[in-house]
C-alpha cells in the first residue's frame, strides 16, 4: 500500500494523490488516503480544509487501522520518522517526507508499503501517468444546468481561463508571507501577451475566490464571463478544464485546471515567481514548456 497524508485545499490534494497514484502504479498497490490532518483543529495558524477529491473518479481506499496506522506511526513520532527515512532501515516499509520544493528523484525508490508526506508539486512525479491522472480526474456527477450552459459555450468558443487567487493569501499572514498574492499588473500584462499570441481568443471566463476584486481589476478586449455563482471550487474546475488557454495564479488549483486541459497548441501563463518566501523554492511547479510572467 502507498499511503498519503491529506493537506490543503483541492489542488494540493490531487497533487498528493497524483504522486501517490504514480507510486502505487509503479509497486502494483492501491493508494490510501489519511484524511486525519483535514480534521485537527487549525486554530488560526492555517487555513482549515475538507476533503475534497471525492467529486472525482479516482481509484483509492480508505483505512484507519493496521499497516496505515504503523505506516502513520512512523510519521508521527520524529525519532521513528528519522530511524525510517534511513537507507539503513531493514524493515519493507517507510515514511517519505518531502524536503523541499523540488522534484525528488528518490521518491521512486520507495517500497511497496510507504507512507508519503508533502506536497509533490512537481509534474515529474506523475506525468508518466498523464493519461490514467485525466481519465480519472473526471467528475462523478453532471455539471448543474448554469455550469453545463457555461460548458457549451466554452467548448463552442477560443477559451481563456484567467484565476485570481487571494483569499488566505490575503487574510492571514502565515499564507501571505510564504505565497504572495499577484497583482493587477500581473492579469493585465498577462492578459495582453495572450491576446498578442493568440488573437483567436473570443471568450475569457475569470474564476476566482475574491470575484468582486476580480470583476473591478480584471480587464480583456473580448467576451469576458464571471463565473460567480459555484460554491464548490470543483464546479470552477470543472469549467477551467475545458480552456484552451490559461492564466494560472500562483495556485495548485490553476495549476492542475490548466495542466488537465492542455494540448499541443494551448498556451499557459504563470506567475515568474510562485512563491513570496525568501527561502521557498519553486523549482520544478512550473514546466518548462509554460510562459513565466
Amino acid at each position: 500500500m502507498i499511503a498519503v497524508k491529506l493537506k490543503g485545499g483541492l489542488g494540493n490534494q490531487m497533487f498528493q494523490y497524483a504522486a501517490a497514484r504514480a507510486l502505487a502504479l509503479e509497486r502494483k498497490t492501491w493508494v490510501y488516503l489519511d484524511p486525519s490532518f483535514l480534521y485537527e483543529d487549525a486554530k488560526g495558524r492555517w487555513t482549515q480544509r475538507e476533503y475534497e477529491l471525492d467529486c472525482f473518479n479516482i481509484v483509492y481506499k480508505f483505512e484507519r487501522s493496521g499497516r496505515i496506522n504503523l505506516l502513520r506511526s512512523l510519521n508521527h513520532k520524529p525519532r521513528m520518522r528519522r530511524i525510517s527515512e534511513s537507507a539503513l532501515w531493514p524493515f519493507p516499509y517507510r515514511n517519505f517526507t518531502e524536503q523541499t520544493g523540488g522534484y525528488n528523484a528518490t521518491f521512486f525508490d520507495n517500497p511497496v508499503n510507504t507512507y508519503l508526506e508533502g506536497y509533490f508539486q512537481s509534474e515529474k512525479y506523475f506525468v508518466k501517468y498523464r493519461d490514467v491522472l485525466i481519465k480519472e480526474f473526471t467528475f462523478h456527477e453532471p455539471a448543474s444546468d448554469r455550469n453545463a450552459a457555461q460548458l457549451n459555450e466554452i467548448k463552442n468558443a477560443i477559451a481563456l481561463s484567467v484565476h485570481v487567487r487571494r483569499g488566505d493569501y490575503v487574510t492571514l499572514s502565515s499564507a501571505s508571507d510564504f505565497h504572495g498574492c499577484m497583482n493587477e499588473m500581473y492579469y493585465s500584462e498577462s492578459i495582453r501577451k495572450m491576446l498578442e499570441m493568440i488573437p483567436d481568443i473570443n471568450l475569457c471566463c475569470v474564476f476566482s475566490d475574491d470575484i468582486e476584486w476580480a470583476k473591478r481589476h480584471i480587464a480583456a478586449s473580448v467576451k469576458t464571463v464571471f463565473v460567480d455563482w459555484n460554491k464548490k471550487g470543483s464546479e470552477d474546475l470543472r469549467l477551467m478544464m475545458n480552456c484552451t488557454h490559461h492564466i494560472t495564479a500562483n495556485s495548485s488549483f490553476s495549476w492542475w485546471g490548466a495542466w488537465l486541459a492542455e494540448k499541443e497548441h494551448s498556451k499557459i501563463i504563470a506567475p515568474s515567481k510562485w512563491f513570496a518566501g525568501a527561502n521557498a523554492s519553486d523549482i520544478d511547479i512550473v514546466p518548462e514548456r509554460w510562459i513565466r510572467n
